[in-house]
């Protein structure tokens, strides 16, 4: 991957915005649907929030979110069936859930793909209580913290793999007794996160302040001593950010709101704002890159940057070898945040390396309107759509290139916003042995 030039950004970006009051932003979106008792998942193949919800002895129903409003699919409640575990398999694309059946305690899993529930499991040993799951991107696969807390009995990792749960035994494991209610996948480092575990002693409850870490060499680690020691947490991964956001209960005042932490990498927890209400769980949407939360009182809320970094196609490019070559960033989490580094992926190429034009503008270019029909340069119904202030080089391997761009590290670029579009050989395409992918726009975003 070849590295774009920090000087080049840094002269460059030569938009300057005014600074925000704050980087992070709460808003609403309006109430959840009436419970007694919900667990929620995000299906990211149908960009839906999937809420499991108990009403009283009818069992549970399935209501979904599209973004805009509520909808109850039509399909046959689960009878007398309480909830103790919903997240969706990115790998076999449905949401996992997992519950015990009131009247004879069997323990069952069960799949939700937007029309029936499927039971595919009944394995899954009775005495363990799930306390707390997440999606492995890594691993591909459903993982929990399974085990009851204040016992001798161990705490394991258990994994699901589509139609069996196994116990994962890798190096350390977590202490006996204790109940580990947050668990995430920091995808930027392949790690399982956990925090603010509770333990008990003859005084009551034992607030524990350590944030452990799992990889599938050591297992789990203590990797900080001084975390928020903190009840009920509510831990989440924004991908885009690349940061655990906490939530979770002051340990002296059950009845206020919840305290706000954030943790990025290898460092600190950071204490942040508090949000409006007590938070009971928050689900990432990495189809708007926000964070959607229930508070106590049944208010549904989004959490998210005041400036988020963002790419978006805004005008098409023309066909190549094998279709028009796109822009798109290499992962969620490599967008254009200040201090970072912008990593984007142009596909498909022919011979693994492209040309990036980088410009301050699609309208115009030294007094030419944008776009610039390129015709007459042997290059039929393609267009250029981005001043070409800079070229850029990208390579790669087989059908696409990759490329980087270091964000220089200054507030004032929060909101600025550049285009590119590549340029990409092709030379059986046309007589100039050249098109154009779609051209993009990028947003410079502050976390």
């Amino acid at each position: 991957m070849s590295r774009f030039s920090h000087l080049t950004a840094a002269l460059a970006f030569c938009i300057c915005c005014g600074l925000a009051p704050a980087q992070m932003q709460w808003g609403a979106i309006g109430q959840w649907p009436p419970s007694t008792s919900t667990v929620a998942t995000m299906d990211r193949d149908r960009d839906r929030l999937v809420a499991v919800r108990m009403s009283g002895l009818t069992g549970v129903t399935v209501s979904e979110f599209d973004g805009q409003s509520w909808a109850v699919p039509t399909t046959s409640p689960l009878a007398q069936i309480s909830p103790m575990m919903l997240c969706y398999d990115e790998a076999r694309r449905e949401s996992v859930f997992l519950g015990s059946h009131g009247l004879t305690g069997v323990v069952g899993t069960w799949t939700w793909k937007g029309q029936k529930w499927t039971l595919v499991s009944t394995q899954i040993p009775t005495v363990l209580n799930i306390m707390a799951s997440t999606f492995h991107r890594g691993r591909q696969k459903v993982m929990a913290i399974a085990g009851i807390a204040g016992s001798t009995l161990p705490i394991d990792l258990w994994e699901w793999d589509g139609s069996t749960w196994s116990v994962v035994s890798v190096g350390q494991s977590l202490p006996t007794g204790v109940n580990f209610q947050a668990l995430a996948y920091d995808e930027a480092r392949d790690r399982l996160v956990t925090c603010c575990a509770q333990s008990q002693n003859s005084s009551g409850a034992v607030f524990l302040p350590y944030t452990w870490e799992w990889d599938a060499q050591s297992g789990w680690q203590i990797v900080d001593r001084s975390s928020p020691a903190l009840s009920s947490p509510m831990l989440v991964y924004d991908e885009a950010r690349k940061t655990l956001v906490l939530w979770a209960y002051l340990v002296t005042s059950p009845s206020s709101s919840s305290e706000g932490w954030e943790r990025m990498g290898k460092g600190s927890w950071v204490r942040k704002p508090n949000p409006p209400e007590r938070v009971l769980f928050s689900i990432y949407d990495p189809i708007r890159q926000r964070i959607l939360s229930l508070s106590w009182t049944v208010a549904f809320r989004f959490y998210q940057p005041v400036y988020p970094a963002g790419l978006t196609t805004f005008s098409p490019g023309c066909p190549g070898f094998s279709g028009t070559p796109t822009i798109t960033q290499k992962a969620t989490h490599t967008g254009a945040w200040i201090g970072d580094t912008l990593q984007v992926t142009v596909d498909p190429v022919p011979t693994a390396f492209a040309g990036l034009f980088l410009g301050f503008s699609n309208t115009t270019y030294q007094g030419i309107p944008l776009p610039i029909d390129l015709g007459p340069i042997g290059m039929p119904n393609c267009s250029l759509h981005v001043a070409p202030e800079a070229f850029l080089l990208c390579t790669g391997t087989g059908t696409s290139c990759n490329g980087s761009l270091a964000i220089p590290d200054s507030n004032a670029l929060r909101g600025a916003a550049f285009y590119l579009q590549a340029v990409v050989p092709a030379p059986t395409v046309n007589a100039g042995g050249l098109v154009v992918s779609d051209a993009v726009v990028v947003s410079i975003g502050s976390r």
